[in-house]
């Protein structure tokens, strides 16, 4: 966070720049690791610490031709200058995957983003769930590289714990021992998957006209453990 605070201009700093102007000035930030592990929330909260608006960038709209991906990416990037906004790349893993031969038209949407890319002037997250080979030209011109290993028992009970004192309905706040919220935390699960069946359990409660209560994670749970074989 304190780099953020630096890089942006949050704190006075003399600014460190690339040999090359307006090259490099900005921060370029990729998140890996399994799903639900907390990747996309760590640019929401450096948006909100840093007060400043995130602006999220479908991966699908720049997976397009190379002539066309200039004319998409560079009004972006401008909106994003304007407002002073954070850019955040959810599942950027074509642009992260090493280049060959097989495949030009991919690789020239690649070189072209990496060359755009290099000229902004703010911060810039790129997420991704695979561990694949990544081109060595991107990742030099990235700054921080953050791996997000799966979730510890402990960081899944705080999870569910947060996820359960949300789920109140008219009936009041939802009643889970400690217990069951124990054994709710060695299941291997992320925390979005959490978040869903805690989502499932409160619309079950809230249709049965009662508190959340361990049967209405269980009903969600199971629902998903039907889909899972």
């Amino acid at each position: 966070m304190a780099l953020a605070r630096a890089r942006m201009g949050v704190v006075p700093a003399i600014p460190f720049n690339d040999f090359v102007a307006r090259k490099g000035g900005g921060l370029i930030v990729l998140l890996f690791g399994r799903p639900g592990t907390g990747k996309t929330m760590t640019a929401e909260a450096t948006a909100e610490h840093l007060r400043r608006p995130l602006y999220p960038i479908p991966a699908v709209q720049l997976i397009t031709r190379p002539d066309f991906l200039e004319d998409n990416l560079k009004p972006t990037f401008k909106i994003a200058k304007h407002f002073d906004a954070l850019l955040l790349l959810d599942a950027a893993d074509v642009f992260l995957e090493r280049r060959s031969s097989f495949n030009s038209s991919k690789d020239g949407v690649v070189t072209i983003f990496l060359r755009i890319m290099e000229y902004f002037q703010g911060m810039f997250f790129l997420t991704t769930n695979r561990e694949t080979e990544s081109d060595e030209a991107i990742l030099g011109r990235i700054h921080m590289k953050i791996k997000y290993p799966g979730l510890s028992q402990q960081q899944r009970k705080i999870i569910w714990k947060l996820s359960i004192s949300r789920a109140c309905t008219h009936q009041g706040p939802a009643t889970v021992d400690d217990r069951y919220l124990d054994y709710l935390a060695t299941t291997d699960i992320n925390g979005r998957d959490i978040k869903n069946l805690m989502a499932v359990a409160h619309a079950l409660a809230t249709m049965d006209g009662t508190r959340v209560d361990r049967t209405h994670i269980e009903r969600a749970s199971t629902s998903n453990e039907d889909f899972s074989r």
